[in-house]
């Protein structure tokens, strides 16, 4: 399910933490000798100390994922909030799985695999590409195996019931009006033309015999300048029309009338036909009853996630140690900040590799054997823990406006919100 699998990514974005042995037990910010500040543990889940770097890191890693251009210094808090908060989820959701441990079979493993390499244009590009990331086939393997497993464990803590015919006729009675009433319009044929002698001259001939205005687009000497036309007559609402100041008239027009030739855009003249006048009229209930049934199983499962999410949260044991980076609650029933999917921010889903199809390759095919590709390097192999090495923080450009005293606004930094001394 996709909306699963967002979420699943999402978590593993957030899940990394660095493992440094300097500032471990400092639990206030200190600037070192030449006045930038020195790194310190911010939080602990579960015990285990949680750094500001490596909180900055994760925000990092989701404002790059999402795509985020605009960002300020009101935001951060809540970034802060929301990565602590995936991070207590991601902790509790990895005991989950290695304490089920799902089955993944081999076969599983290459058909996700497979669905990858789909989506380029070869599977020669789709190696070169695995060889410029620099990640081994095993490493893609055992990644996709533990993203499977993931998958399995929150679908198996699911408690989904089956929709009802009640629950459809119900839903149906409610909401037909708001979801599945077809206000009063029209059906016309479109053509559309780039030049506007031809599409005059067009015209003319579809109004002497408007059933026949295929054979006269196929017919006309300019029938090149065709940019489309209808295969079947669309629906236009009387209230979208009349409001139109270039497409009114269309509303007076009779059955089998042709239009006038209206310029819609540049190089772009539109020709209609009018053919049926459509009542308003609700759908009936046979015909919507699946997408009914699809709408409720998808608010179900979203309610059952946001239950499994709350349940992992609630056995997390978090302490926060430098209130002043998080944001000040308003009540004491406040509830924790959610970090937003990215398909929600950007318009497009993440997707479940750092590949990047490509329609052409310059480099020569190799082997999947010696294939190598990005993958988590933060989790074994055969036990599914998390032995994530020191990541290198160079090269990250975020501007942040206005992040107050004593912190830089340098697009230099090479942390997050300020720059750690060697």
């Amino acid at each position: 399910m996709r909306w699963i699998m967002v979420a699943i990514v999402l978590a593993f974005l957030l899940s990394t933490f660095l493992m440094y042995d300097s500032g471990r037990g400092r639990r206030r910010p200190d600037p070192s000798a030449d006045g930038r500040l020195q790194d310190y543990v911010v939080a602990s889940i579960n015990g285990r100390d949680l750094m500001r770097s490596e909180l900055e890191t994760m925000v990092r890693n989701y404002v790059q994922q999402s795509n985020i251009r605009e960002l300020t210094s009101t935001d951060i808090p809540y970034l802060f909030q929301a990565a602590l908060d995936n991070a207590a989820f991601q902790m509790e959701l990895n005991k989950e799985v290695e304490a089920r441990d799902p089955n993944v079979s081999d076969e599983e493993i290459t058909q996700q695999i497979n669905i990858m390499a789909d989506r380029f244009p070869t599977r020669e590009t789709f190696y070169q590409s695995m060889e410029r990331s620099g990640v081994k086939m095993d490493d893609l393997r055992r990644d996709v195996r533990r993203q499977i497993a993931t998958e399995k464990t929150i679908t198996g803590s699911l408690a989904l019931e089956v929709v009802s015919d009640d629950a459809l006729s119900d839903f149906y009675d409610v909401m037909k009006v708001f979801f599945f009433r077809v206000p009063k319009g029209f059906t016309f044929d479109i053509i559309e033309l780039s030049d506007d002698k031809t599409a005059l001259d067009m015209r003319e001939k579809i109004a002497a015999d408007s059933g026949g205005w295929r054979e006269i687009l196929s017919d006309h000497p300019r029938s090149s300048d065709v940019i489309r036309k209808t295969d079947e007559p669309v629906f236009f609402s009387e209230a979208a029309l009349s409001e139109d100041k270039k497409l009114s008239y269309m509303v007076s027009l009779e059955i089998g009338e042709t239009g006038n030739v209206t310029e819609v855009g540049s190089n772009d003249y539109m020709i209609a036909v009018k053919r049926e006048i459509m009542e308003e009229t609700v759908r009936p209930f046979d015909e919507v009853s699946p997408d009914i049934r699809i709408m409720l199983e998808q608010q179900q499962q979203r309610s059952a996630l946001d239950k499994f999410r709350n349940d992992m949260m609630a056995r997390a044991v978090v302490e926060i140690y430098d209130h002043s980076i998080f944001p000040a609650p308003f009540s004491a029933d406040l509830k924790r900040t959610s970090i937003p999917d990215p398909a929600e921010v950007s318009g497009d889903a993440p997707k479940e590799t750092t590949l990047e199809p490509e329609e052409k390759a310059d480099d020569p095919a190799v082997s999947p054997e010696a294939d190598e590709i990005k993958t988590d390097p933060g989790v074994d192999a055969n036990t599914s823990k998390d032995t994530t090495p020191e990541i290198d923080h160079s090269g990250i450009e975020i501007e942040v406006e206005d992040r107050g005293p004593g912190i830089s606004n340098s697009s230099e930094d090479v942390s997050f919100l300020f720059q750690y001394p060697p």
